[in-house]
């Protein structure tokens, strides 16, 4: 009986392996699309300011920015970091 608890267990833990292998892959490679985009300068945001404001009347502008470059290319690095380690890690 005891033997048999024993192999459930492995095949539990070599099945939570590969979840987490999966996870590691796939986290890696959104970080490395979203890396590249940046990267390359396709990525912006626009953010709300408010520039002016006397009692009920407010002026406010919106300003286009893009994510920095070098952000990027640190996520790429980071994704391809992750996407090794899931395909390094044991099965």
């Amino acid at each position: 009986m005891l033997v048999r608890i024993d192999i459930l267990v492995a095949r539990i833990n070599k099945q939570g392996d590969n979840k987490m292998r999966m996870g590691l892959i796939i986290a890696g490679i959104l970080l490395i699309a979203l890396g590249a985009a940046a990267f390359t300068g396709s990525l912006n945001f626009t953010k709300d300011k408010e520039v002016f404001k006397v009692g009920e009347i407010s002026a406010s502008v919106k300003q286009e920015k893009t994510v920095p470059q070098w952000l990027g290319g640190v996520g790429a690095l980071v994704g391809l970091g992750l996407v090794a380690a899931g395909a390094m890690r044991k099965s």
